[in-house]
């Protein structure tokens, strides 16, 4: 039986019919869309974290080196060996609360033989000096810290030949106005982003100027890569354990 073009009859949607399909299809590219919103936020934050573990992994590599580096030599009481450094105080934390601006200052010293290691006497200092700088964002007025190293290539006389940290700025004027005459290439960026930093000692009691510490905790909070974009900034929280003896 063969068909004539008079018995095929084209079909006809019904409006009800073409709703439903626009309505499906209207969904599925809702799904679409959620879908890749969701991939953009997982590779924004994998890439965020990434880069925060950067930056925190830059500042540890640098404390580590300068906290076990921080020695001072006396040649007639330990001919060839480092003695350890005193710190000042047992805890420092920099909170946008709280903001302390220089959090260490490691004296590799030359001690004059004929004086003791625990005064101002005879020494010639190197220091290496963190310190923060405040910064407010206008988005959002959250406050984050950046990070700086320097290394003053000068001898600095009339400091105790020790390292410390947690002291007030104020008080170290000559570190202070060394600071202020450096050219900005001899500043060294380690971090930016810093939510707060937390520096500890174990045992916390140190009262003896001449050994370390077993340890040193550093605590660093980040802010996400984003925080000047963003008015709820995401913050991210690194540790280290610095092993002096």
């Amino acid at each position: 039986m063969r068909y004539t073009n008079k018995d095929k009859r084209a079909r006809h949607y019904t409006l009800i019919e073409l709703m439903i399909a626009m309505a499906i299809l209207v969904i599925m590219m809702g799904f679409l869309f959620q879908f890749v919103n969701s991939a953009q936020r997982l590779w924004s934050a994998s890439s965020g974290t990434e880069d925060s573990f950067d930056r925190a992994h830059l500042c540890f590599d640098y404390l580590e080196r300068d906290f076990i580096g921080a020695i001072m030599q006396d040649e007639e009481s330990n001919p060839g060996k480092g003695i350890g450094f005193i710190m000042d105080t047992n805890e420092y934390e920099a909170t946008a609360a709280s903001p302390n601006f220089i959090f260490l200052l490691g004296l590799v010293s030359q001690v004059d033989s004929n004086n003791a290691t625990d005064t101002t006497g005879g020494s010639a200092a190197f220091p290496i000096i963190y310190f923060l700088k405040k910064i407010t964002n206008p988005v959002n007025s959250s406050v984050s810290f950046s990070l700086y190293r320097l290394i003053i290539d000068s001898t600095m006389a009339g400091l105790a030949p020790f390292g410390f940290y947690g002291d007030s700025t104020a008080f170290y004027s000559q570190v202070n106005s060394s600071m202020a005459s450096l050219p900005a290439d001899n500043s060294r960026l380690l971090c930016e982003n810093i939510a707060s930093i937390k520096l500890g000692v174990h045992p916390s009691s140190m009262s003896s100027g001449s050994k370390l510490p077993e340890l040193v905790k550093i605590n660093l909070n980040l802010f996400d890569t984003g925080v000047k974009d963003s008015s709820q900034p995401n913050t991210r929280t690194f540790s280290k354990v610095i092993m002096l003896q």
